[in-house]
């Protein structure tokens, strides 16, 4: 009689009985030995305490030689219908008293990633956080989230695991294999070539061409495991990982370069791998736990994991430890006002818990401010207030606002209604020398043009094509007025459109009472008010909180508290203008992605042939040269509010709640 059937039946002496954990010591980890066994048997495990301490070899308690295993990266499930493991009563971990016989609940897709891993000869030694955790103590909880950064990157390999063989996946895990063989990535500049033959290869190796795949592709791609915020650590941290699906397994280096060329879009691979919003966990407070160990906590400060504090709580606390040691105010880009946000959470700290509503539009490489942040805490750390010095340009509110969609058609429409609120459409714009046609251009393509980009990138579109983009514009313009629409558009403007679709979409198009253009998030309102944080690359629109009375003194500004709106692009107040002016014409500011493999920003000096960019150059001295002018100084990190004040530059000071 198996241990399933012997469970409650009567007669059946001694009777099997839950498995209780004998406590860690605070530098100890649990290992399990998966015991081997055939398919169908019961599966037997054994726990045992170790030492683990960062960047040095895992030791036995006992002072035995140290010890390898593997770390298994899986869901949990949610379904647990009567499976269990059967633990070895004399391993030395276990609490309870009586019986020879214990036993652990556990969900159905992990009983699945044990058997399959589970060896008919010898015995395996893996760290499963399900089981080597003891989940129903919050303080021994807290403290081993916190270690298992060691735990992967000790781990001699990751098992990432899938889940079983459905939707041909062992058919897409051959062509993974047959893929990467055959692939070139650069995850550097998220660039991939293929071997010229490719298509043919695989229509020769597998009788139908790699498009016949793509549902098969996106259902692998699409499985739980990758909606996971931990995966980021567990694989990120890996010294070797292996993907299983099934019977199937293929290297994790050749997995994601293969998924990398056949992903449908790499959009979709980028945000399915790599973003944390969006992502599932049992737990929301596991949306920040699951960073720590990619973070470094000397420089960052980020709280200890604690689950006994609510999310918002924790939440909190950790957005107040970055701003108060971060070299940024990034964290602000990550803020939006949203209906669902989470209840008790200050508008200045992200909502992990959320997707976010719209694509990223915050990686480039912008410097509205390169300033060092300083913020203050008028009410504490924890009393949910920050006060911000920044910018607030004069006549910076809101006056119009057009949702861009997601269709063509529907963002013509949004610029053609929000040129109608404009006395002319090739008016001098305010924040550059250019037209406001022009910077409504800029604006919508968030300035990512093909020679803003080193190494460059050709599915952007070119400064040559613009002025056609902007002369269409005023054409469509004009025979709206007379009430003639056109649904039919140029090449270069849906060229145009397809090039900033990944910013506009989804996105609030805006103009302010002093002529500024921009993008905002989806929930922007007249009324709102462009600010430039201190330390920040990117304005952000703020809000005047619920019952507050809205004035135009800069006092009583200072008094009030504001709600963030959301991250925003502005033409014109992306390079630095509020504190230095505007670029000199033959200038901008360019996209570089650096040997560690960061983008980051330098200032050329464009050679320029009617329309066309010939080349750019980077010139350090005028960078230097740029803020020495300004300030009195060559670094912009020693810049203080102080020194802004004293040329004129109106500074502000800011409680967000």
């Amino acid at each position: 009689m198996s241990l399933a059937e012997s469970i409650d039946q009567p007669g059946q002496s001694p009777s099997p009985v839950a498995y209780v954990y004998r406590p860690l010591k605070y530098s100890e980890i649990r290992l399990l030995t998966l015991y081997p066994g055939e398919e169908t048997d019961e599966i037997c495990i054994g726990l045992r305490h170790v030492e683990l301490q960062d960047n040095v070899p895992l030791i036995q308690s006992d002072d035995k030689p140290s010890i390898e295993y593997e770390a298994l990266s899986y869901t949990w499930g949610t379904s647990i219908s009567g499976q269990y493991v059967l633990v070895d009563a004399g391993n030395g971990d276990d609490d309870s008293n009586g019986s020879s016989q214990r036993v652990m609940a556990i969900t159905d897709n992990l009983a699945v990633a044990l058997r399959r891993l589970r060896n008919v000869v010898t015995a395996k030694t893996l760290w499963v956080d399900a089981l080597c955790i003891n989940q129903s103590d919050k303080t021994e909880k807290s403290i081993q989230v916190r270690r298992m950064g060691a735990v992967y990157r000790s781990a001699a390999r990751v098992i990432v695991w899938l889940g079983p063989e459905r939707d041909e996946s062992a058919l897409v895990m051959q062509l993974f294999e047959f893929t990467a063989a055959r692939a070139n990535v650069n995850w550097t500049t998220l660039v991939y070539t293929l071997n010229d033959n490719y298509v043919a290869e695989v229509s020769m190796e597998f009788g139908m061409g790699p498009y016949a795949f793509s549902a098969h592709v996106e259902s692998l791609l699409g499985r739980e495991w990758f909606k996971r915020v931990w995966v980021r650590q567990e694989v990120f941290l890996a010294r070797q990982a292996v993907v299983l699906c099934g019977a199937s397994e293929v290297g994790w280096d050749d997995f994601k370069n293969a998924a990398m060329a056949l992903a449908s879009s790499l959009t979709y691979w980028s945000e399915l791998s790599l973003a944390l919003q969006g992502t599932e966990c049992s737990n929301p407070r596991d949306r920040v736990y699951g960073m720590l160990a990619l973070m470094y906590s000397d420089k960052v400060g980020l709280p200890d994991v604690d689950y006994s504090l609510c999310t918002a709580k924790v939440y909190t606390a950790v957005a107040a430890q970055y701003f108060q040691r971060s070299t940024n105010a990034d964290l602000l880009m990550s803020c939006e006002l949203t209906p669902d946000r989470m209840p008790g959470l200050p508008s200045w700290v992200p909502d992990w818990s959320s997707t976010a509503a719209t694509a990223d539009f915050t990686y480039g490489c912008y410097t509205a401010t390169d300033t060092k942040p300083c913020v203050e805490f008028p009410m504490g750390v924890s009393g949910g207030v920050i006060r911000f010095p920044g910018v607030v340009k004069k006549a910076s509110k809101i006056h119009a606002v057009e949702m861009m969609g997601s269709t063509h058609s529907e963002a013509t429409d949004a610029i053609l209604r929000l040129l109608q609120m404009v006395p002319a459409v090739e008016e001098e714009y305010v924040g550059e020398k250019c037209s406001l046609i022009e910077a409504l251009c800029w604006a919508i393509l968030c300035n990512k043009l093909k020679h803003k980009h080193i190494p460059r990138k050709e599915t952007v579109i070119t400064l040559e094509e613009l002025p056609a983009v902007g002369h269409y514009l005023v054409y469509l313009f004009e025979k709206a007025r007379l009430g003639c629409n056109s649904s039919e558009y140029t090449s270069e403007y849906k060229r145009f459109l397809d090039a900033g679709y990944h910013f506009w979409n989804g996105r609030a198009l805006f103009l302010s009472e002093g002529g500024f253009v921009g993008l905002g998030p989806p929930s922007t309102s007249p009324g709102d008010t462009l600010f430039i944080p201190w330390g920040s690359r990117f304005p952000v629109l703020m809000r005047l909180s619920p019952g507050a009375s809205c004035t135009k003194e800069k006092e009583k500004r200072q008094k009030q508290q504001w709600l963030v709106v959301g991250p925003c692009f502005v033409s014109g107040l992306m390079s630095g203008e509020v504190l230095y002016g505007p670029l000199p014409l033959d200038y901008c500011v360019i996209q570089r992605c650096s040997e560690d493999g960061f983008w980051r920003p330098e200032i050329h000096k464009m050679v320029i042939q009617g329309d066309h960019v010939v080349s750019t150059e980077r010139d350090r001295e005028y960078e230097k040269e740029r803020v020495k002018q300004a300030f009195g100084v060559d670094n912009p990190r020693l810049v203080t509010p102080e020194m802004a004040i004293s040329k004129g530059v109106p500074i502000t000071w800011v409680d967000f709640i």
